[in-house]
């Protein structure tokens, strides 16, 4: 269980691309810029997270976005970076809308 202000306990959510492959008119994404978070952006969440790590018992990251999987090296990159510290649990889910998903990312 994750409280409010419990710093053993990080959950995040993590937006590395506002664009979509669907471009669905109901979505409030199809009036956003197709940006993806930049390695200045990225540098800095790990560097933040690195900065509690050596407090941390569980980290948590949501990745959302537009699409995130249209982001997924970032993804990789950064899940890499947050496996380095030293973190004695890490979790990650995804809010998808399933259309990228192949043989090569579900288990990661």
């Amino acid at each position: 269980m994750l409280l409010r202000h419990d710093i053993a306990n990080i959950a995040l959510t993590v937006v590395p691309t506002q664009a979509c492959n669907f471009k669905c008119t109901y979505c409030y994404e199809s009036s956003r810029p197709n940006n993806y978070m930049n390695k200045e952006v990225a540098d800095k969440l790990v560097k933040y997270i690195a900065s509690m790590s050596d407090r941390l018992d569980f980290l948590q990251i949501s990745w959302y976005g537009g699409e995130p999987l249209l982001a997924i090296n970032q993804i990789v990159s950064l899940t890499k970076e947050f496996e380095k510290l030293n973190i004695k649990s890490y979790m990650a889910s995804i809010v998808t809308n399933g259309y990228l998903l192949n043989n090569r990312n579900p288990d990661f």
